[in-house]
Order: structure tokens, then C-alpha cells, then sequence
């Protein structure tokens, strides 16, 4: 089950109001699986100064444990650019037979800069993965080189995946179909990946960025709408939103969406969003 599908579930809103009830000072009744689970919860909603206090803590209480520390050195990379310091929370990982501790050393690579190193190491741990994990694996390398658009390696380990009606896949798929300019065909995927589960701003979100491309306007101020009903601070939606009514000519609405945007990524804009060419455009239009 992904993340998003999991937090609308209601063993995680269990989860959730066990952990609001007993607080960052009672953090030692929550397994580390569940630590990691809420530390993805509040990363997923733009908490993540919250999301940090509960996965250090969960590096202090269970020491060598997979989940917190594969959160961390994500973090380190993606949050912070530190691939030292990502190699480091990884090292600590005591079973470095996890498949997740494979996948953040490849990550590390690719971050670096090294795919195709990263590509023959995981292909070489192949060998080594339980057969009953190996169609997990190949699903999850596949959306690891996705996430840093590696568009070729993403669609190589994904052509073995079996289940092709599983919703991981069929997302990947999407993007795929995004990348290739089959705008309609990955259209038709995210709805249905929506009909499966209308609440995921991810999807919404991915609906809406493949709209943009299709230079259909409109389409995407509607998807990112729908996803910002249900996560009214969601930065993806709110700056794809902002682009969309830019191109349309509603200057005024996509200024106060790059506003909104900005309040809530704070010092956190990644560096390839450069709001300032956006607004020396919106000026230029004045």
C-alpha cells in the first residue's frame, strides 16, 4: 500500500491520534516502523520540522533500525544536498541486507551523479534479493530512477513488472506516458488511478502537471484545485496553479498562489523553482 493510501487508512488515523495524545515525550511506545510512518505523515503535509524531532528520536531510541535512518539520509540529500552526510545516517543501518539500505546507497550514487554505477549495483543485488521480494524490488528501482528522471533506466526495470494493474505501476507508467508526450494516454491513467483513490494529492497532482504539458490549462487549475480541497497548503498544487493561471493571463490569482507558495515552502523552495523568472515575467506583462 502507498503512503498516500495509508494515511487515509484508518489504522494510521489510529496511529495518528495515539501519537497526538501521548506527544514527542512518550515516543518510546511507538514501534520504529510507526516513528517512520509519522515522520512520512508529517513530511507529507510540509511539517517538516516535525517530521525531524520524531525521526531523530527514533534514531535514539532504536539505534541501527532501517526506517529512521533511511528517512534521515533521504532527508540529507533532498532537504539538506549532503550526500556525506546521507552516506552517513546509511552506514549506520545494522542489517545492510534491508532492500532499503540498497536503495539509499544507490540513491547516494545517483545523487552523485553516478547512475549507471548506481544501475550495476542494483542490478548486481538483484541476485541477492528473496525471490518473493524481487517483483517489490524491481517496482521500487524503477520509481527511484523515476524521482531523479531517469526516464530510460525507470522504464528498463519497470518492463519485468508483472502486475501491470497494480497502482504503483500504473503511476510510473503515467509519468512515463507524460514524459513521452502521450499527454492523453496519461490522462487516462491518473483517472483511473483517481477512480481508485479520489482523496490522493498525488495523483491530483500528477493529473494536473501532465494538463500543463498538454498546455491545457484550464484541465490543470481544475485538477490542482481539487487537490488543494483536500490539502489547501499543498506547494506542488499551489505553484502548478500559479503557472497554469499565469499562462492564462489571470495575473492577479497567480500572484497570490506564488505568494501562498512561498509562505508555505518557507526557506525550503527547491533550487529549481526560480520564482524570481516568474516574477520578472508577471512584471513584464504588466
Amino acid at each position: 500500500m502507498a503512503y498516500s493510501e495509508y494515511f487515509q487508512s484508518n489504522e494510521f488515523h489510529d496511529l495518528l491520534h495515539h501519537y497526538e495524545e501521548a506527544g514527542l515525550e512518550h515516543l518510546v511506545d511507538f514501534s520504529s516502523g510507526d516513528l517512520t510512518d509519522l515522520a512520512e505523515y508529517f513530511h507529507t503535509i510540509g511539517d517538516m520540522n516535525q517530521a525531524l524531532k520524531i525521526v531523530d528520536a527514533a534514531i535514539d531510541i532504536y539505534p541501527g533500525a532501517v526506517g529512521p535512518l533511511v528517512f534521515r539520509a533521504r532527508t540529507s540529500l533532498v532537504k539538506d544536498g549532503n550526500p556525506k552526510l546521507a552516506s552517513y545516517y546509511a552506514d549506520l543501518i545494522d542489517d545492510k541486507t534491508d532492500l532499503d539500505y540498497y536503495y539509499i546507497q544507490a540513491e547516494i550514487m545517483v545523487y552523485n551523479n553516478e547512475a549507471e554505477k548506481a544501475n550495476d549495483y542494483l542490478l548486481d543485488k538483484y541476485n541477492e534479493v528473496d525471490e518473493d521480494d524481487r517483483q517489490d524490488y524491481l517496482l521500487d528501482v524503477a520509481t527511484l530512477f523515476a524521482d531523479y528522471e531517469l526516464w530510460n533506466y525507470a522504464d528498463s526495470w519497470s518492463q519485468n513488472y508483472e502486475d501491470k494493474e497494480e497502482s504503483d505501476y500504473l503511476e510510473l507508467q503515467g509519468r512515463l506516458m507524460s514524459v513521452r508526450q502521450e499527454y492523453d494516454k496519461a490522462e487516462e491513467v491518473f483517472n483511473l488511478l483517481l477512480d481508485r483513490n479520489p482523496f490522493s494529492t498525488a495523483y491530483w497532482n500528477l493529473l494536473a502537471c501532465t494538463n500543463f504539458y498538454a498546455k491545457d490549462f484550464p484541465k490543470c487549475i481544475s485538477s490542482c484545485d481539487y487537490a488543494l480541497a483536500i490539502q489547501p497548503d499543498n506547494a506542488d498544487a499551489l505553484l502548478t496553479k500559479a503557472n497554469a493561471l499565469f499562462y492564462v493571463g489571470n495575473i492577479e490569482d497567480a500572484v497570490a498562489n506564488y505568494v501562498h507558495y512561498m509562505k508555505v515552502c518557507g526557506e525550503d523552495i527547491p533550487d529549481d523553482v526560480d520564482l524570481e523568472d516568474y516574477f520578472k515575467q508577471i512584471m513584464n506583462t504588466q
